[in-house]
């Protein structure tokens, strides 16, 4: 059996919870929507010059010649399960993850090697309704595509010597919005003179003047946060060009929320302190979370 060594996109989309769906629908209903779900994708692919290399379970593995191709279908997929109606009560989401490089490629049209490998890593880290890429694909996409990205994270991959830039595709119009606030955000006026901090008893006040200061549950942190969501060091305060910036360092990320109602989830990204609101590590604002640090510029 001969085999090709290409460059190809691949991809992987499985069904998030889907044992919790075989548990609340029973086996006859899950596989029906799970099928349904895999037809669909399937179909996704194919309209996108994709090729469906197999389904197992609840996954499909897929392969494009471009970077391109395979996102487009991906946000197609997204956004098609995202006008999906709930069964019983069950919301169905997919996890994607895709990237693009070296691959064998048989006649049989079974695909392996390092971009399956590096692909497959890719999917697992994501969560459902999430679309990750490495950052090595992501230079490729075109201009409008690419700027649809956002780094996401770092991990070591095996057989690699350096560490991986993960990216995840912005796709949904509220991520957009999202992202639109954060520009907002930066590209305010800068007026900050005093950053007011408190957590429980513990206040701080910070000056242009003041060093970057350390947030985190570990005690080698300048403001520790005694939560289980934080990590140890999980983010820190500097003053840069008139502004007091916050940058999320963290596993679980940072979320700020200012008091006109503006919230803004943080991953290993930064964003200005403007006005006054609330900072929570770890934890989203929503969740019953003691472990507030209110702010003050």
């Amino acid at each position: 059996m001969g085999t090709s060594v290409d460059i190809i996109a691949v991809m992987f989309a499985d069904v998030a919870g889907s044992t919790t769906l075989y548990e609340q629908l029973g086996d006859t209903q899950a596989n029906r929507i799970i099928d349904d779900v895999l037809n669909m994708m399937s179909e996704v692919t194919v309209k996108n010059s994709g090729t469906v290399v197999k389904t197992i379970g609840d996954e499909v593995m897929c392969v494009f010649k471009t970077a391109d191709q395979a996102l487009t279908a991906a946000s197609i997929i997204q956004e098609m399960l995202k006008k999906r109606p709930t069964e019983n009560g069950f919301k169905i989401r997919v996890r994607i993850g895709f990237h693009l490089g070296q691959a064998l490629v048989r006649d049989d049209g079974d695909v392996f090697g390092d971009a399956v490998n590096v692909a497959a890593r890719v999917a697992g880290i994501a969560q459902g309704n999430q679309i990750i890429t490495t950052k090595e694909t992501v230079d490729t996409l075109n201009p409008f595509l690419r700027s649809n990205c956002r780094e996401f994270d770092r991990i070591q991959l095996k057989g690699k010597s350096e560490e991986t830039i993960i990216s995840e595709v912005v796709w949904e119009t509220d991520d957009v919005t999202r992202m639109s606030t954060m520009v907002n955000f930066i590209n305010a006026k800068p007026v900050a003179k005093q950053l007011h901090l408190k957590y429980l008893e513990k206040e701080m006040i910070l000056s242009p003047d003041s060093p970057v200061i350390t947030l985190g549950r570990g005690p080698q942190c300048d403001f520790i946060i005694n939560s289980s969501h934080a990590s140890r060091m999980h983010a820190r305060i500097e003053f840069r060009r008139g502004k007091f910036v916050i940058i999320d360092q963290s596993t679980n990320g940072t979320f700020v929320k200012n008091d006109d109602g503006k919230e803004v989830y943080l991953r290993r990204e930064e964003l200005p302190l403007l006005g006054s609101g609330v900072i929570t590590l770890g934890m989203n604002l929503q969740q019953d979370n003691p472990h507030q640090l209110y702010f003050s510029v």
